[in-house]
């Protein structure tokens, strides 16, 4: 009895074990309290293992949720990013159809620009001048056509009146109409 004093937290199983053992083995009362303490103990076993089984059926339903709510959450993402993909897609082809207007909207100005122009070069005389030429463009059976006159060739410049200046003349004497260069040829054409 002094052993299962010291063992405080041995079970009520325990304790008739111990005082089994202490017991002779003739007595039959003791087997009987052994069987039942056999029992006991694999009852207890059993509860064990259903509360194991329990939890584990409860870890793995809750794992389960777990898991589904994850899908749920990863299907949702894959849900939104294809809505934004469509969404991008949609805005992109709407903005190709706008600039594919706007081009032939330009496209049609440009070629009633060009038509325009056209039609304008066909009903108008025109004349081109340039440095080089002078071109003259008329629409067919126009009555606009000026004579083509011969060229005139420019006049030659005058010399200086004085025989030993051969300079062109830019001044005139005022007393006798002489052409003159400069000052100093004008005070010899004088005197």
């Amino acid at each position: 009895m002094d052993s299962s004093d010291d063992d405080a937290g041995a079970s009520q199983g325990d304790i008739v074990a111990v005082e089994s053992a202490d017991a002779s083995a003739d007595d039959p009362m003791d087997e009987e309290v052994e069987g039942e303490d056999e029992e006991d103990e694999e009852d207890e076993e059993d509860e064990e293992d259903e509360d194991e089984l329990v939890t584990g059926v409860q870890d793995r339903e809750r794992q389960q949720e777990e898991r589904d709510a994850q899908k749920q959450a990863a299907a949702e993402r894959r849900r939104l990013l294809a809505a934004k993909k469509q969404e991008d897609e949609r805005r992109a082809v709407v903005e190709k159809l706008l600039k594919q207007q706007e081009h032939s909207k330009s496209l049609k100005l440009e070629a009633d620009k060009q038509a325009k122009l056209e039609e304008m070069l066909e009903s108008h005389d025109r004349i081109i001048m340039t440095r080089d030429a002078t071109t003259f463009y008329y629409k067919q059976h126009s009555t606009h056509i000026p004579q083509v006159k011969a060229r005139v060739e420019a006049p030659t410049p005058k010399l200086c009146a004085v025989s030993t200046c051969g300079n062109p003349s830019k001044y005139a004497c005022s007393k006798s109409g002489a052409r003159v260069c400069s000052l100093a040829c004008y005070k010899q054409v004088e005197t």
